[in-house]
């Protein structure tokens, strides 16, 4: 799964720690602390022989939630 993924509707798809840093333009590092911050509601992840997965319909819930507070890189470039 790729970056692509996350605007494709595919809710049951996964994707990696690296899409999803990518997808929102912050480093693995940041996305452990938006996982940390419970007040974020940043979804969990699934661990696959010690990596991390997120369900694209998780995060796009998320996206929804957030109304826009947290802007992906990839939708800034379109602006």
């Amino acid at each position: 799964m790729n970056i692509q993924d996350l605007d494709s509707g595919a809710a049951c798809a996964m994707v990696s720690m690296r899409a999803v840093s990518q997808r929102y333009g912050v480093t693995p590092r940041t996305i452990h602390r938006w996982i940390a911050r419970d007040k974020l509601g940043f979804p969990r992840p699934i661990y696959i022989n010690t990596r991390r997965y997120w369900f694209v319909g998780e995060l796009a819930a998320w996206e929804r939630a957030t109304r826009g507070e947290i802007t992906p890189r990839c939708c800034e470039q379109e602006r």
